[in-house]
C-alpha cells in the first residue's frame, strides 16, 4: 500500500471505532403536529400575560383600586380597576403609548381572559389625566 493509502486506512479504521455520539434533540422527530382544523375556543397570542393577570387579582389590585380610586359618576364603561387593569397588560407586553390599546383591543381572546374589553386609547387617556394631581 501506498502511504496516502495507508494513512486514509488508519484514520477510517480509528474513526470508525470511535464510540459514536447520541444524536442531539434536534435531529429528532418534530414532535409538534399541526392541526388543519379551526379550534372552536377563543385563543390569544399573548399567552404569557395570563401569569401577570394572576399575580396582579391574587395580590389584591382591582379590589384596591376600588377602595382608593373612585372618581367614576356613571356606572357605563369601565371601572377604575379595569381601567388599571389595562394598563397592566399594555405594560406587561411591552406597550409604552396609549395608542398600543388599539392594537390590544383587536384580540378577542385577549379580552375573553380578562372578562371585559381593554379600554380605549381615548378612554385610557381621559383617565391618566383623572390620576393627575
Amino acid at each position: 500500500m501506498e502511504q496516502c493509502d495507508l494513512f486514509t486506512y488508519w484514520v477510517r479504521l480509528l474513526f470508525l471505532s470511535l464510540p459514536s455520539k447520541s444524536k442531539s434533540p434536534a435531529e429528532g422527530e418534530f414532535l409538534f403536529e399541526l392541526d388543519p382544523q379551526p379550534l372552536e375556543e377563543i385563543v390569544t397570542y399573548y399567552g404569557g400575560v395570563g401569569l401577570r393577570l394572576r399575580a396582579a387579582r391574587s395580590l389584591g389590585v382591582p379590589g384596591s383600586v376600588r377602595r382608593h380610586l373612585s372618581w367614576k359618576q356613571r356606572q357605563r364603561g369601565l371601572d377604575e380597576a379595569s381601567y388599571v387593569e389595562s394598563f397592566v397588560v399594555r405594560n406587561a407586553l411591552g406597550g409604552d403609548c396609549l395608542e398600543d390599546f388599539d392594537r390590544l383591543r383587536e384580540d378577542a381572546g385577549l379580552q375573553e381572559m380578562l372578562g371585559h374589553e381593554v379600554a380605549s386609547p381615548e378612554a385610557a387617556r381621559q383617565f391618566s389625566y383623572q390620576l393627575r394631581v
